[in-house]
């Protein structure tokens, strides 16, 4: 979790990420800003989420779905109340 985060500084990262050759995805309709992509390493690929809601951004990384991983997130935030 890392608290302080425009939206802004999301779009910047985003188009960063696409530059650098990651598969970056828009999620709508989650949380104010969301992006995912996917990451294969030794044969083991692992989903990244990547969300703002207000000026909280969680990132999620694991082998579970993007609708688990959404799910997860969306417990955090809720958790710190946003």
């Amino acid at each position: 979790l890392v608290n302080g985060i425009s939206s802004s500084f999301m779009s910047t990262a985003a188009q960063e990420a696409a530059k650098a050759g990651d598969d970056l995805t828009t999620v709508p309709g989650f949380a104010d800003q969301a992006y995912s992509f996917s990451i294969t390493e030794a044969g083991i690929t692992e989903n990244e989420l990547i969300a703002r809601k207000g000026s909280l951004e969680a990132v999620v990384t694991s082998g579970a779905t993007l609708s688990k991983e959404e799910t997860l997130a969306q417990s955090i935030f809720t958790q710190d109340g946003a």
